[in-house]
This record gives C-alpha cells, sequence and structure tokens, in this order.
C-alpha cells in the first residue's frame, strides 16, 4: 500500500512539473489552469485512490486505480502543456507575423510632437505616451459587489482611444483599410464621431482635412474565456492566495487576475512615402476592481513601455513604507528642482488604483516651496476615474498640469506628502523612480511618482494608488528628522 501510494504522490509531482515547464508569463491567466488544476486534479486522483483502497483490499483493483490516476494525472498536465499557447496564438489574425506579443516601441514623452511619416500626421488624442502608441484598460466586472447601482454606471474605463490622422499632401489621402493583428480584442467603433467599423473603409480625406479614428479596447476574446465557472474559480482562488500572502510576506510570484495584451493597427493607404502605417496598441484586462484584483505597479509601468524596475510586487516587500526598496530604480527624493528654467515642470497622470465614486477619493496632486505649508493645486482627478490607466482631470482641458517653480519644491498627493517627515510616522507615502525606457536609457530629468494612502484600512503599500509621470526636474533628498 505505501508504495502504492508514494508512486501515485510522484505521478502528481510529476504533473505539476509538465504543467508548469512553459513560460508562464506569456498568458498570466493560462498560467491559473496550468498551475493550480495539476494541483486540484491531482488531489482528486489522491482522494479517489484512497477511497478505493480503504473500501476494497484486492490487489488487482488497487492497481488498476492507481493506474488509471497516474495516467489521469500525467494526460491532464501534457495537455495543458500543449494547449498553454493556443489561446493567444489563436488570436493572431496572421500567424506568419512575429510574435505579436513582444513588439517594440520607441518611447517619447506626452508632450512630443504629431508623429509625420511623410506629409501625414498622426496624433495620439491622449497626449502619452507616444502617438504611435496607444493604451487602454477595461474592468470585466467593473464594481459588482462594492459600489451602488447608481455608481457603478459612474465607473470609468478607459477602453476607448482616438488618433487624429492629418493630410498635408496636394491630393487626397485614402485609407483603403484598417485591420488588427488580433481579433476579437480591439475593434474601430467611431471615424469623424459617427459610429462605424472597419467596413467603413476606404477612407478618404481631402488635402489639409483630417481624421479622427476612435479605437475600443472590447477584449471581447477574453471575456468569453472566462465565462466558465472554473475560470470563477481560479479567479477567486488567485485573489485569495495574493491576499493571504501580505499577511505573511509572501507575494504570489506568477499568475494573475490581469492580463497584458498588445497587438497593432495597421492602416493600409495609398501614401506615396510610405503606404502602411502602423499604430501600437497595448492594453490592461482587469477582472474586477479594487482590492487584490488591481493590476501591479509594475504591470502597469510595463503597459506603458516603461522599463522602469519597481522592486517588488504587490506590495513593498514588508518594509511597510519605511525605507527605499533594494534592487529597484527607487532613489530618495524629498524635495525637487526645476532643471531646465526655460520650460515649465510637467505632470500627468498615467494611471489611479484605488476608491472609486465618492467625492472624498477625488485625488488632487499640488507643490508648495519648501519652508512654507500652502500648497498650489495642480491638477484634480474625476472622481469616478479611480480604476484605470490615464485617468481624466475634472478640472482641465489637458491630462497633464504644468508649473514653473521658482525654488525647490516638494509634490502632495492627496495628503501625501514626497516630504517623509510630514507623512504619518514619517513613512514614505510617494515613492519616486527614474523613468527609464524600452532601450533601458534613463530619461533625463523624468521620474516616476506612485503613491499609497497612509494610516488608512486600506493601507495596503502597492504604490499604484495614484501614478503620475514628471519631467524637467531634478530630486534633493534629505534625511528623516
Amino acid at each position: 500500500m505505501g508504495y502504492l501510494l508514494t508512486v501515485l504522490i510522484i505521478s502528481i509531482a510529476l504533473s505539476i512539473i509538465i504543467a508548469t515547464s512553459v513560460n508562464l508569463q506569456v498568458d498570466e491567466l493560462g498560467a491559473l489552469l496550468n498551475i493550480y488544476l495539476p494541483v486540484l486534479v491531482g488531489l482528486l486522483t489522491l482522494a479517489v485512490f484512497l477511497v478505493i483502497v480503504l473500501f476494497n483490499n484486492k490487489f488487482n483493483i488497487r492497481i488498476t486505480a492507481l493506474i488509471i490516476c497516474v495516467c489521469f494525472n500525467l494526460l491532464t498536465a501534457i495537455s495543458l502543456k500543449l494547449n498553454f499557447y493556443n489561446f493567444l496564438t489563436n488570436l493572431s489574425i496572421n500567424k506568419t507575423e512575429s510574435n505579436p506579443y513582444k513588439l517594440s516601441f520607441k518611447f517619447s514623452s506626452y508632450a512630443s510632437p504629431a508623429v509625420s511619416p511623410g506629409n501625414i500626421t498622426i496624433q495620439n488624442m491622449d497626449g502619452f505616451p507616444s502617438n504611435t502608441h496607444l493604451v487602454f484598460s477595461l474592468i470585466y466586472l467593473p464594481y459588482k459587489n462594492g459600489a451602488s447601482p447608481k455608481n457603478k454606471a459612474l465607473a470609468h474605463n478607459h477602453d476607448r482611444v482616438t488618433v487624429r490622422i492629418k493630410n498635408q499632401n496636394a491630393y487626397n489621402y485614402v485609407i483603403s483599410k484598417a485591420s488588427f493583428s488580433n481579433k476579437g480584442l480591439w475593434e474601430i467603433t467611431r471615424i469623424n464621431n459617427i459610429n462605424t467599423d472597419s467596413l467603413s473603409f476606404p477612407l478618404s480625406i481631402p488635402p489639409g482635412g483630417s481624421a479622427d479614428i476612435t479605437i475600443a479596447f472590447t477584449a471581447n476574446a477574453i471575456n468569453q474565456r472566462i465565462t466558465p465557472s472554473l475560470w470563477k474559480a481560479l479567479l477567486k482562488l488567485q485573489y485569495h492566495l495574493v491576499r493571504f500572502g501580505r499577511t505573511i510576506n509572501y507575494q504570489v510570484p506568477v499568475g494573475s487576475t490581469c492580463l497584458n495584451l498588445n497587438g497593432t493597427l495597421t492602416l493600409e493607404t495609398n501614401d506615396k512615402t510610405k503606404p502602411v502605417k502602423t499604430i501600437y496598441l497595448r492594453s490592461i484586462w482587469q477582472y474586477r476592481a479594487e482590492s487584490d484584483w488591481e493590476p501591479e505597479l509594475q504591470r502597469v509601468l510595463n503597459v506603458l513601455n516603461f522599463k522602469t524596475k519597481v522592486g517588488f510586487k504587490n506590495f513593498d516587500n514588508g518594509l511597510r513604507g519605511d525605507n527605499i526598496t533594494e534592487l529597484s530604480d527607487e532613489i530618495p527624493a524629498d524635495y525637487f528642482e526645476i532643471a531646465n528654467k526655460a520650460i515649465p515642470v510637467k505632470v500627468i497622470k498615467i494611471a489611479s488604483y484605488h476608491g472609486c465614486c465618492t467625492i472624498e477619493d477625488t485625488d488632487t496632486i499640488g507643490y508648495y516651496y519648501k519652508g512654507q505649508k500652502n500648497v498650489n493645486p495642480l491638477q484634480y482627478t474625476d472622481d469616478h476615474s479611480g480604476q484605470m490607466l490615464l485617468p481624466a482631470p475634472s478640472d482641465a482641458l489637458n491630462n497633464y498640469a504644468s508649473f514653473t517653480p521658482t525654488r525647490s519644491f516638494a509634490l502632495k498627493i492627496g495628503a501625501l506628502d514626497t516630504d517623509r517627515n510630514k507623512n504619518y510616522e514619517k513613512k514614505i507615502g510617494i515613492r519616486v523612480w527614474k523613468a527609464i525606457n524600452e532601450y533601458g536609457v534613463v530619461i533625463d530629468n523624468a521620474y516616476i511618482l506612485g503613491s499609497d494612502y497612509l494610516g488608512k484600512g486600506g493601507t495596503n503599500y502597492d504604490y499604484q494608488d495614484n501614478v503620475y509621470y514628471v519631467e524637467n526636474v531634478r530630486p534633493i533628498s534629505q534625511k528623516v528628522n
């Protein structure tokens, strides 16, 4: 009996090894199947085998049961491994193209001019991160169990982005075809503010004219994928493991309730210089809103194509805001000074992942001079944009704020200061990282700021409650008093 049970346990361990011997980072939702299903199947076969042994002492029946259980474990593992890459591969329309999940982008700040291939100008109306690089975020179940019915309808997604194409040629610019690299993820929903789809092409733009094309991240293929009850159980299991990990200072290294999706929109045109235009699309799909359903900060920076290393995943490695993170691009920065006095400091909110839909969750960013208490407000975030990339400001036409400080200053996000001496228990409420582009090159005088609420029941030290990109500054650090 003992050696039979040993063989079964070995088969369970082997099935887990086989199922997880893939690149689990390629499909973090699919990883949940490969990680947890062999364990669940293994426990099931173990229970069945023990029941058979308990109620039947015939050796040949026990051997038969063992063989069936071992085969079931191994076949489950082999099947999961063989099918791991199928889902994302099947989304790719052109299978001969290079892997669409390893695209390369040229990072440029939101202040960059519109891209002009020949006499055609392409402008991302978000203005960030670049004109041919669009980012989206979508929550599958926004506030199902959280907000009131009234507020549910008001919770926002950043699931639509518009690009403006201007024709500076002397002839009509014709976009004959618009096609996505993947099916079931994005679609064209409006052209010049009129509801439409990809069948509206060819599209003709007269000399000196322009056309606004709105692209929506629908994630229909992902939404259909997770419809079965098994997926819901796996997602909830991952959520609870992440929550439990916080209590023992352990961060679950693989699997997620969020997914990054990358692709392209290709425009085929009659342009004599460059007939094919490519627009890159990067998205975050999120199963539910708030708490440990949220995307971690590193994922947010990845989708924006920063190579900045945060140094942690779901929380700050148990530091609880007391020190900067090791082996990361974080720097100590309590105060700043303007780097180039000829141009202003610019600030843009690139992400917001905190509570939504109540006025007290409306976040502000401002600055104050060292030695002074008066805070100069810069921007107010729309109070229903608490779970999204590039949240909308409520007080300005532009999605960025600018100012020209005359001396060293600190930044203040809500009740948090970059000067930690002013924070709850003198903890780090706003972490500062060097902004690093896709080539691993530090962007001069540019930094990423991530804040976390301190001294509250929801404090979890994930530092993605409010995330800002700031440029044209130099940091000044000081010791904690």
